[in-house]
């Protein structure tokens, strides 16, 4: 059953223009790249493959204190790939899935890096082979959500359970979707955006791990895909995005407040700009990479 809820904040609120919208461009990667993953581990942002003129397996860091961008020899790194899923649990990424070739050839594949040993482990394969898919972190385990197999979106739901690197598949009734967007709120799974094989979303949803129930929420304003998705002091914030099924991008930044359901829109970006990665710090918001219908980007961006 899908209900309609608010949820209360376990904390008191901050302001509400916690990020204002303004833009500021810091120093960009060696590596324009598209469909990358990332994160930021002991203030360090680790980004891992998407693809520019060819895939590839490189991993360049940006260190938050310095301002500079290093590239990093790594071991056991997995073969080129682009739109997995990734998160970080525990000081280490989990990169799932994606395609291995500049089309759509999605892997089982499964890795974590440890940045104290700048090393690879593979995991346990996925039950199926998806690209664009989500994953997110909620009390010690990752939810793989959607994606595509190559033809079409999917429903596949699973609970990847790191201590015993084992996937277990949740049943649900939510659309087969890619290109999606998840984060983690309070425990729960905020899914937004996405494509359903052709329809483009502006659905937002959530998921509870606790009680295996959904609850449907206010859409978002624009139906896109590919987004810039992050969650900062309670609120989801969502910029640009592609239209998908022509070459229409955006530059809008969203902030969703799961406690009173609502949408506000914030200043636009300077760029369009659509599949690259938002990362929210203590205070801020950075987007790093993408492209629009004619550029990719190396370009890491601050908002405050």
């Amino acid at each position: 059953m899908i209900e309609q809820h608010l949820f209360a904040r376990k904390s008191t609120p901050p302001p509400p223009a916690v990020i204002k919208g303004e833009y500021k461009a810091l120093d960009g990667a060696a590596i324009v790249r598209t469909a990358q993953v990332g994160g930021v581990i002991n203030d360090k942002l680790y980004i891992f493959g998407g693809s520019h003129s060819a895939l590839n397996s490189v991993m360049e860091v940006y260190d938050l204190a310095t301002g500079k961008w290093s590239t990093l020899t790594t071991t056991g790194t997995p073969t080129p790939r682009h739109s997995s899923a990734s998160c970080i649990l525990n000081g280490k990424l989990y990169v799932f899935g994606g395609s291995t070739t500049a089309a759509w050839a999605p892997t089982v594949e499964a890795y974590v890096f440890d940045p104290t040993t700048l090393a690879w482990t593979k995991l346990a394969s996925m039950p199926a082979a998806l690209c664009l898919q989500s994953a997110v972190t909620i009390n010690g385990k990752i939810y793989l959500f959607a994606g595509f197999n190559g033809n079409s979106s999917i429903t596949n739901f699973y609970e990847y359970n790191p201590a015993s690197n084992s996937y277990q598949a949740i049943s649900h009734s939510q659309v087969g979707q890619h290109g999606h967007k998840t984060v983690a709120i309070n425990g729960r799974m905020y899914v937004v955006g996405g494509v359903a094989t052709t329809t483009m979303l502006n659905r937002c949803v959530s998921y509870d791990p606790v009680s295996n129930t959904w609850a449907t929420h206010a859409p978002s304003p624009l139906g896109n895909t590919y987004t810039f998705t992050a969650t900062l002091d309670g609120y989801l914030y969502m910029f640009g995005g592609s239209r998908n099924t022509d070459t229409t991008t955006h530059n809008n930044l969203y902030r969703y407040d799961p406690v009173t359901n609502t949408w506000a829109e914030l200043p636009t970006g300077a760029i369009p700009m659509y599949f690259g990665i938002m990362i929210a710090l203590a205070d801020r918001l950075l987007l790093q990479g993408g492209r629009n219908a004619t550029t990719l980007f190396n370009t890491l961006w601050e908002i405050t």
